[in-house]
């Protein structure tokens, strides 16, 4: 075999060569998310390969159930900042649907635990807008809640 011979078949610019990474990097990735593995499963090859595949499998995991709490816990606060404004969740809903207000969960969650007067503002407006709009039965809903009630502020002696 003649030398040009080689090199037209290693520089052949028609050919895609892609060597990927070497093994040193590879490897190195892999043992550095096995750094805190305990045993031979942080030093050995085979076994931090097989252990962080399975550490990767239930990250994933717990970020969808992270995910899945959080969403509950916005919905739980946004339940408990209506029912404390006086007005059942479904209304308050509604109301904003009809008034084309479009806030997330997470975004009325804020408000009603850190800025409750704007989250009693928005349960004005939504009420307003139940109204006007006729849906269900406008005596069920009796009037517009009034003040914002707080209970981590309720004194306890007066009771």
């Amino acid at each position: 075999m003649f030398w040009t011979s080689v090199l037209s078949f290693k520089f052949n610019p028609n050919r895609i060569y892609n060597p990927g990474p070497t093994k040193f990097w590879r490897r190195r990735k892999v043992f550095r998310l096995s750094a805190a593995f305990f045993g031979r499963r942080r030093n050995c090859w085979r076994l931090a390969i097989q252990g962080v595949n399975k550490s990767m499998l239930h990250a994933a995991c717990g970020r969808k159930q992270r995910s899945r709490d959080l969403m509950k816990l916005h919905a739980q606060r946004v339940f408990s900042g209506a029912e404390e404004i006086g007005m059942h969740m479904a209304v308050y809903r509604k109301g904003l649907e009809c008034s084309k207000v479009c806030l997330s969960n997470r975004s009325l969650s804020d408000l009603a635990i850190w800025e409750p007067r704007t989250f009693k503002a928005l349960g004005h407006f939504a009420w307003n807008n139940y109204a006007a709009q006729g849906f269900g039965d406008i005596r069920k809903l009796g009037n517009p809640p009034e003040g914002v009630f707080l209970r981590g502020l309720q004194n306890p002696k007066k009771m």
